[in-house]
């Protein structure tokens, strides 16, 4: 495998498999929101963010983690392995208030500098975002897969065991 693509709504852990993966394989890791913000969280132009990610996936290997959906199709056409994080809403909202809160004052690894977490409107928005999209997102990522996804190795991870025996069993695939 040397590229690997992981999606999954806020707070799936896909910053986090991304660099557990990195560590074992060797293969650089993106994070797309570090493409998709600039500080004090705005929002990249849209050009400027097609460039740099086509930029990325050109590249001969990688570890790919996020969803700008735009680019989903060329990224699923390049990827050896696509892994999506389905876990449950409960622990998604759980992780995205664990991790305002750890981060609070200061910029997250996987962030630009400059996006300060804060527990704030925009974190309640976002929250709310998660809660009432939760379904549709299940579904847009499913018809994406089904529309982009013929012969790309899928794991559907849906729980923490998964995700911890996917992990431990990952230099067997």
């Amino acid at each position: 495998m040397r590229r690997i693509m992981i999606v999954g709504s806020g707070g799936a852990g896909k910053s986090t498999l991304a660099l557990q993966i990195g560590a074992k394989t060797g293969l650089p890791v993106f994070h797309l929101d570090q493409i998709f913000w600039m500080p004090n969280w705005a929002q990249r132009p849209e050009a400027e963010k097609l460039a740099r990610v086509a930029e990325i996936e050109a590249k001969d290997s990688w570890v790919i983690e996020g969803v700008i959906s735009e680019t989903f199709p060329n990224r699923m056409a390049r990827c050896d392995m696509l892994i999506w994080l389905d876990l449950p809403l409960s622990l998604r909202l759980w992780r995205v208030i664990r991790r305002t809160f750890h981060y609070r004052g200061r910029s997250r690894p996987d962030m630009p500098v400059d996006c300060v977490q804060r527990f704030d409107a925009k974190t309640m928005s976002f929250l709310k975002f998660l809660w009432q999209d939760h379904r549709a997102a299940q579904q847009r990522m499913v018809d994406s897969i089904s529309a982009h996804g013929q012969g790309v190795k899928l794991y559907h991870l849906q729980s923490l065991r998964e995700v911890r025996a996917f992990v431990q069993g990952f230099e067997a695939l």
